[in-house]
């Protein structure tokens, strides 16, 4: 059973709307289109992981996408956790290609791809971390003490993983998605007795998603890029300039000439994720170079954005990640 679902991530949707409304000639365009790329493989890797975790035999096991825990003063990041009555997993989801080589002395990730080689932090330290962490999590709940296991995922099949012959546990530890199957049909045979009864699962469950905080994209933190770099308006879905005017009910394109009834939806999410992730009737008019706070309150309201507030001092707030999907396709 899903509990929470795999969903795209936020600073993807930021990356596209970076791209969009930012001027051609920015400095920082190629470093955005290069993360947008990374982060584009690494969601495909995660749909990867879910496709094959589709084929696990109907148990009593609750699974998590995107787990974003705060403890004490860090906050911790799990791709992928799944909860049994019997154990925990932790999978850390990787994407690389090539030939990875995990060095038993250095133990370093060293990649070998298109003939160049690159070293990389070892991602079994990095679920190992998030393994401690977790479990101090759980103690601090009060959670029964349950076995946790950690393991890396590589999502590309096609990925060689090497490593010395005296450093074979390497494999019991990474290994690629279609593989999960017959990793959580060990587990189980390794860990059969149920340490959560029904109820602790249905509250770790509920403590998972209370404590989840999902990271906010800021575009002036990863990419030291300022509010006034985005351009305002409304983009024309045809040729992407920012020449379309509100006439007779709809937008219309003053370059090409194409028509659009929904198009400043697009404008409004792009405010959230990349100006601030509140917008009030006024700082819409603002954006969309609207003066009629009548038009732009039906506009707002159509779109069903979660909100805080009456009247005048309403916000309208950046919507789940799930949202972007369900409504525009993303």
């Amino acid at each position: 059973m899903i509990v929470k679902e795999l969903t795209i991530p936020y600073n993807l949707l930021m990356d596209v709307a970076l791209l969009r409304r930012l001027r051609p000639t920015h400095p920082k365009l190629a470093m955005i289109e290069e993360d947008l790329t990374r982060r584009k493989v690494g969601y495909r890797g995660e749909q990867n992981l879910l496709y094959h975790l589709g084929f696990l035999p109907p148990q009593n096991q609750k699974i998590f996408f995107g787990l974003r825990l705060p403890f004490e003063d860090k906050t911790f990041q799990i791709d992928t956790l799944i909860l049994t009555p019997s154990f925990i997993l932790i999978i850390e989801v990787k994407n690389y290609s090539g030939i990875l080589l995990f060095e038993k002395h250095s133990d370093q990730l060293i990649r070998i791809y298109q003939n160049k080689e690159e070293t990389f932090p070892n991602p079994i330290f990095q679920v190992q971390r998030h393994h401690i962490l977790f479990d101090r999590f759980l103690k601090h709940y009060n959670i029964p003490n349950v076995p946790i296991e950690h393991i890396v995922i590589i999502s590309h099949s096609t990925t060689q993983i090497k490593t010395a012959s005296d450093n074979l546990h390497i494999y019991e530890k990474v290994l690629h998605s279609e593989k999960i199957i017959s990793k959580m049909a060990e587990l189980h045979q390794r860990h059969k007795q149920n340490k959560l009864k029904n109820h602790h699962l249905q509250k770790v469950s509920q403590l998972l998603l209370e404590q989840h905080k999902p990271e906010v994209p800021n575009s002036n933190e990863i990419f030291d890029i300022y509010k006034d770099e985005i351009i305002k308006g409304v983009c024309c879905p045809v040729c992407r300039a920012f020449k379309m005017v509100r006439k007779h009910g709809k937008w219309v394109c003053s370059r090409c000439h194409t028509s659009s009834k929904e198009v400043h939806k697009q404008a409004i999410l792009d405010y959230l994720l990349l100006i601030e992730p509140s917008i009030t009737n006024k700082s819409c008019q603002d954006f969309l170079d609207l003066s009629n706070p009548s038009l732009v309150h039906r506009l707002l309201s159509s779109m069903k954005l979660p909100s805080k507030g009456n009247d005048g001092g309403k916000k309208y707030l950046l919507p789940t990640p799930a949202y972007f999907q369900e409504q525009y396709g993303f």
